[in-house]
C-alpha cells in the first residue's frame, strides 16, 4: 500500500481535497478508528501506537487552556481516503497556514523517525509521497514555490526542480507542489471556489454579496481582502442549506453540490496531481523511501 501526505493551509482547504478527490477520482473516506488506519498512521505491527494516536497522546494537556483542549495542536490529521485500487491512501494534514512550516518539518521529522523504527516491510503503507497545497496569495505561484524550495529544503534537499502542479524526486520521498491561484498567478482558494457557489446558488449568491457589499465597512476584517469577502458571500449564501455551519460545512457533503466539484477544472486538474503520483518513476534507491 502507498500514501499520498497532503498538507493543506486550512479547515476548508481540506474539505475542498476532499470533495475533489471524492467527486473527481470516487476516493472513499475511511471512517475507521484511529488503531484501525494502515500502519504506520494506525497502530504498528508490535504493540507500538501509531504515528497519529502518539501524536495525540502525549500532549502535555494541562499545560494548554481549557479552549485549547478540545482540538489537537496543530498540524495535525484531518481525515483519510482510499482511492478505489485500494492500494493508495490520501492522509490529509491541516497546517493552518505557510507560517507553520517549522511545526510542520518537525512533524515530517517525526514520521521519518517513526520510518526508522520498524524493520522494512513491516509496514501496511510502504511508500509515501508528501504534496503541499498553498494559495499564491500575492507572493504569486513563482514566489510560493521559491519560498517552499527555501523552507523545506532543510528536509528534503534540492527543491530546485519543484514546480506547480508537478512531482520530483528528492532523497526522501517524492514531493509535489500545487498552488490555488487566478490568471495574473496571484489569489487564492477563493478564486475558484468562487464561481462554483454562484453555479450553485445564483440568485442567493448575488443576494448574498449585495448584502455583504451593502454592510461592510472600512473597520471590518471582510474589508481586508478580496479572498476574505468571497468567503463571506459564500458561507452567507450556504446558510440556506447549512444554518450557523462555516466555511468548511458550507462547502461540504450537506452544502455545495458534488456536480460543482465535478465539473470544475481546477478540481479535476488538483485531482489528476494527487492520484498520479510516478511511483517507481524517478530512480531513487528504494530501501531510502520504505517505510
Amino acid at each position: 500500500m502507498r500514501a499520498v501526505v497532503v498538507f493543506c493551509e486550512g479547515r476548508h482547504d481540506v474539505v475542498f481535497v476532499q470533495r475533489s478527490l471524492g467527486a473527481c477520482a470516487s476516493c472513499k473516506w475511511i471512517g475507521d478508528a484511529i488503531r484501525c488506519l494502515p500502519s504506520p498512521f494506525g497502530a504498528g505491527p508490535t504493540s507500538m501506537a501509531g504515528l497519529v494516536a502518539r501524536r495525540m497522546q502525549r500532549r502535555a494537556v494541562g499545560d494548554v487552556a481549557l479552549s485549547a483542549a478540545a482540538s489537537p495542536p496543530l498540524p495535525h490529521f484531518e481525515s483519510v481516503l482510499e482511492l478505489p485500487d485500494e492500494n493508495t491512501i490520501v492522509v490529509l494534514v491541516r497546517t493552518h497556514g505557510k507560517g507553520q512550516w517549522k511545526a510542520v518539518l518537525e512533524l515530517l521529522r517525526e514520521l521519518d523517525v517513526t520510518i526508522g523504527q520498524e524493520v522494512a516491510g513491516t509496514f501496511e503503507v510502504a511508500e509515501y509521497a508528501a504534496a503541499f497545497v498553498f494559495d499564491a496569495n500575492e507572493l504569486g505561484v513563482t514566489g510560493t514555490l521559491a519560498q517552499f524550495r527555501d523552507r523545506y529544503a532543510e528536509h528534503f534537499g534540492d527543491l530546485s526542480n519543484a514546480r506547480h502542479g508537478e512531482w520530483t524526486a528528492t532523497s526522501r520521498a517524492l514531493v509535489g507542489c500545487f498552488v490555488f491561484h487566478a490568471e495574473d498567478g496571484r489569489g487564492t482558494l477563493e478564486d475558484h471556489l468562487e464561481p462554483m457557489a454562484k453555479a450553485a446558488w445564483p440568485d442567493l449568491y448575488d443576494e448574498a454579496r449585495k448584502f455583504i457589499d451593502d454592510n461592510m465597512r472600512s473597520g471590518h476584517a471582510v474589508w481586508q481582502n478580496s479572498a476574505r469577502r468571497t468567503k463571506a458571500v459564500v458561507t452567507a449564501a450556504g446558510q440556506f442549506d447549512c444554518p450557523g455551519e462555516p466555511l468548511s460545512s458550507v462547502i461540504g457533503r450537506e452544502g455545495l453540490p458534488r456536480q460543482q466539484f465535478r465539473e470544475s477544472s481546477v478540481c479535476q486538474t488538483l485531482t489528476r496531481f494527487l492520484t498520479e503520483v510516478p511511483w517507481g518513476q524517478d530512480g531513487r534507491d528504494p530501501e531510502t523511501t520504505k517505510l
